[in-house]
């Protein structure tokens, strides 16, 4: 839900901008379908379906091979706009998570500052969850894990690394520069580099 404020919020800043969705449907993607596979299967190993099945000790190293075809995504797409800032928090993400085993730390501070009191307990409780591990002294790399709150009133509370703000950045950028289409992107680079 945090990224999906970032993508209306991309929307909304392309449309006032005179942007249309038609160009942005028509973005340049290359493999397009690893990206759509790779988002697919973290909505499956993200929900609860799976989270009370017998595979979900299978979600650490699913997770790790889902943020490793996201980064090829990205990287066979960095010439759009916003996919390096994607790309840099992914990465961040990535290395956190790899570091930790599979599971991306989470602090159950933020969580409970974001209103989210039951999870955190669970999370105390059990040490760690099905993609995410309690944030402790012993975390590795701690600064790059879920750690910011996103507390209420917001819309999307929850706890959040320095990789989903730059993904959620990146998302924008995206989604308003793409409004536009690569050819209208290219000519403003063309007068500008003329001026």
């Amino acid at each position: 839900m945090f990224f999906a404020f970032f993508v209306a919020a991309g929307l909304i800043y392309g449309w006032v901008r005179g942007g249309s969705l038609y160009k942005l449907a028509h973005l340049p993607l290359r493999y397009g379908w690893v990206i759509v596979l790779a988002l697919a299967t973290k909505a499956v190993i993200f929900s609860s379906l799976f989270a009370e099945s017998s595979l979900s000790s299978l979600a650490p190293p699913i997770y790790l091979l889902v943020n490793l075809l996201l980064l090829a995504g990205i990287l066979f797409n960095r010439s759009l706009p916003g996919m390096k800032l994607i790309g840099l928090g992914l990465l961040l993400n990535f290395v956190a998570i790899a570091a930790n085993g599979g599971y991306m730390p989470v602090s159950p501070a933020a969580l409970e500052a974001a209103g989210h009191v039951e999870d955190a307990a669970r999370l105390r409780s059990a040490g760690k969850l099905v993609t995410v591990r309690e944030m402790t002294d012993d975390t590795k790399l701690a600064l790059l894990g879920d750690r910011f709150a996103l507390p209420p009133p917001l819309p999307f509370r929850g706890a959040i690394s320095i990789g989903d703000v730059l993904i959620g950045a990146g998302a924008f950028w995206l989604v308003a520069q793409g409004m536009h289409g690569m050819q209208e992107r290219q000519r403003r680079t063309d007068v500008a580099r003329a001026g």
